[in-house]
Order: C-alpha cells, then sequence, then structure tokens
C-alpha cells in the first residue's frame, strides 16, 4: 500500500497546501463544500463553541477549517508513504520540548489537530510510544496504519478497555503512551465535562492515569505557522488533571487556531440536550 500512498502524494506538502486550498477557494468548490454533511456539523460546533461571534465569521472559519482538514488528510496520506526522518525533518521548531525528556513514564495526550500520524511519526523517532488508536474498517488500510504505528519498537492497542490495560502495561513498562483525546468516547470510557461552557461527553483517561503514582502526563499538539511544522507541549505534570482541565488546555490551543481544529465530528452528541443538534 506505501507505493498507492506514494502515487496519491506525489506533490511536497507546501506545494500540496497551495494547490488544495485555491481549488477550494474557488466559488464552484465553495458551493459544494457548504452543502456537505461535514461542514454542516463543522458550522454547528463551531457556532456552539464561539457563541459571541457573528454568524458570518462561524460560517466562514467552519469552511477555512474544513480546508485545512482536507489538506490534513493529505498531509496523513504523505505520512503514511515517508520514512519517520522525513516527517521529523520538516518539524522546524519544538515548544517546550524539555517536556518530552522527562524521566518518568507519561501519558501524552494530543488533539486532533491537523494531522495527527505526522505526529506520531515525530513522536515514534523521539521515543518508544504505545498508541491508542480505533480500528479502520478496513482490513489491508488497518494492518497498514498498525505497521506505520509499530516502527521503532513502538506498538498500538485499540481504544478499549482492553487497550487501555495493554496502555497501563505499558507505563508500568516505563512506555510512553499516546492518544487523541478529544474524540468522543465509547460508552463507560468518559464523563460529562465542559468544553467552551458547553457539557459534552469526554475521555476520563487521562483524568484516572494522573492519579497514578509515578505516571505524568503532558499535552501535545502539532501546529503550522508560517515557517513550517511545530510540536508543542504544553502542561507537563505529575500531580492530577481532571477532565475539566483536559479540556482547558484543549480550548488554550484551539483559540491560537481554530481553523486548524478538526470539527467535523458530533463532539456534543452524547447529552441528552443535543438529541438534535445534528439533525438538518
Amino acid at each position: 500500500m506505501r507505493l498507492l500512498f506514494i502515487l496519491l502524494s506525489p506533490l511536497g506538502l507546501r506545494a500540496a497546501e497551495k494547490l488544495i486550498k485555491t481549488s477550494f477557494n474557488s466559488l464552484p468548490a465553495r458551493f459544494l463544500l457548504e452543502r456537505s454533511s461535514y461542514f454542516k456539523i463543522t458550522a454547528i460546533n463551531i457556532s456552539k463553541c464561539f457563541k459571541n461571534n457573528k454568524n458570518q465569521h462561524n460560517k466562514n472559519l467552519a469552511y477555512q477549517s474544513l480546508v485545512e482538514s482536507i489538506f490534513s488528510v493529505y498531509e496523513t496520506i504523505y505520512s503514511w508513504s515517508r520514512n519517520e526522518s522525513k516527517i521529523s525533518s520538516l518539524i522546524f521548531k519544538q515548544e517546550n520540548r524539555f517536556m518530552l525528556k522527562a524521566k518518568y513514564p507519561k501519558l501524552l495526550y494530543a488533539m486532533h489537530n491537523r494531522s495527527i500520524d505526522m505526529l506520531l511519526s515525530f513522536l515514534m523517532l523521539e521515543n518508544q510510544v504505545t498508541t491508542l488508536y480505533k480500528t479502520i474498517k478496513n482490513q489491508r488500510l488497518n494492518k497498514y496504519v498498525i505497521e506505520q504505528r509499530s516502527k521503532n519498537n513502538s506498538s498500538v492497542a485499540t481504544a478499549s478497555i482492553g487497550g487501555v490495560r495493554a496502555a497501563l502495561k505499558s507505563l508500568n513498562s516505563g512506555i510512553n503512551v499516546c492518544f487523541g483525546a478529544d474524540q468522543v468516547p465509547a460508552d463507560g470510557l468518559g464523563v460529562n465535562s465542559y468544553f467552551f461552557k458547553s457539557v459534552c461527553y469526554s475521555s476520563n483517561l487521562v483524568e484516572a492515569i494522573s492519579k497514578r503514582e509515578g505516571t505524568g502526563t503532558c499535552f501535545v499538539y502539532l501546529t503550522k505557522n508560517d515557517f513550517g511544522y511545530v510540536v508543542a507541549f504544553d502542561h507537563l505534570s505529575s500531580s492530577f488533571v481532571g477532565t475539566d482541565k483536559m479540556n482547558q488546555l484543549f480550548e488554550r490551543s484551539i483559540c491560537k487556531k481554530p481553523e486548524e481544529y478538526s470539527w467535523e465530528y458530533k463532539k456534543f452528541r452524547k447529552v441528552s440536550e443535543n438529541k438534535e443538534l445534528y439533525k438538518f
């Protein structure tokens, strides 16, 4: 499958970004994309989180975010077809790098901001890591992604009760664990918490692990500026980090560049008062 992904990502990331954004900023593309369910979900989430913004501002932000998400798909395909050294060379800056070098094993919790696989490629090159992931329905693609995320003695575990046990076993062995903590978890693997002052069902794995003695937590995310990609580390802690605090850290980073966040999933769907929120 690697050859397929090479063929699907022939351009470098700068050239691909320019091409994708130019194409999707044309009026015909915008007309079609604004009628997609992805745009509608994105617009609903952004309007719920940024209530004080004008409607047109949020609509433009939703479109910009969706175009960034389309480009992040290209980033992911590019990451799947290049080695970790190539991807790591694209990271021109690391904010608070010292946090990655802390001696004790830690849970690196991320959010879906740009390509999660670009971030993982960088992390796997730096340290052995166990990644929690959601199984992909296509078996060939699922097998390939597992192989990609298992390089340099790293491993994967499914986002399930069994996977959490495997993650804890890795931590007990001194191996870092990484997972995207912002997605809506399965029933029983989360709690109601606040996200931009609205209740949502959030993963409480960071909260649970932060209670364990000898294990730290650290928020990490990928962002981009005019010069290139940046891996940012934030809030290294060896003490309790509640789910509300975790969401506050997400909010703080999202507000810096809200268009980079992947808003196109039903973030608030598991709260009873939002049963009608995504009906359109």
